[in-house]
């Protein structure tokens, strides 16, 4: 019976997964900021030629997915001064709230093991841009 429970909310996941997951943007039809919500591992374009990074999505309810940083991917000057082993891989950087077709990024940045806080929570060209009280409004594009 356990297993019956474990394989339904597998499948459950799976298709929310799949209906909502993809790609989101704040419009589709130009060079606006573009979010992948994937479960698998992603890149994410945080500052333009200065830092990529890796991340992936986790369904936390209907409607609502954490982001979590994996690692930094690609580097310019600005993002070699980061010290990406200090930051931690279990905090989330961003939580999406969506409801049909719209949805809103908060990012909250990346958390440093040592310091204890999230640091890089304003700087990114995405929240520069186009944040709007502390969050990014999307649409989906997929």
């Amino acid at each position: 019976m356990r297993y019956l429970f474990v394989v339904l909310l597998s499948l459950s996941f799976a298709s929310y997964a799949s209906d909502d997951f993809g790609v989101w943007a704040t419009t589709c039809d130009d060079d606006g900021f573009y979010f992948p919500l994937e479960q698998k591992t992603s890149p994410l374009v945080v500052n333009d030629n200065q830092i990529v990074v890796s991340i992936h999505s986790s369904p936390i309810s209907n409607g609502i997915v954490d982001v979590y940083f994996d690692g930094p991917l690609d580097l310019g000057r600005g993002g070699m001064n980061i010290k990406w082993d200090d930051m931690d891989k279990t905090k989330k950087i961003a939580e999406f709230n969506y409801n049909n077709e719209s949805g809103y990024l908060k990012w909250f940045g990346f958390f440093n093991k040592k310091e204890g806080k999230y640091v890089w929570t304003k700087d990114p060209d995405f929240v520069q841009s186009y944040s709007h009280n502390g969050v990014v409004r999307m649409q989906k594009c997929e």
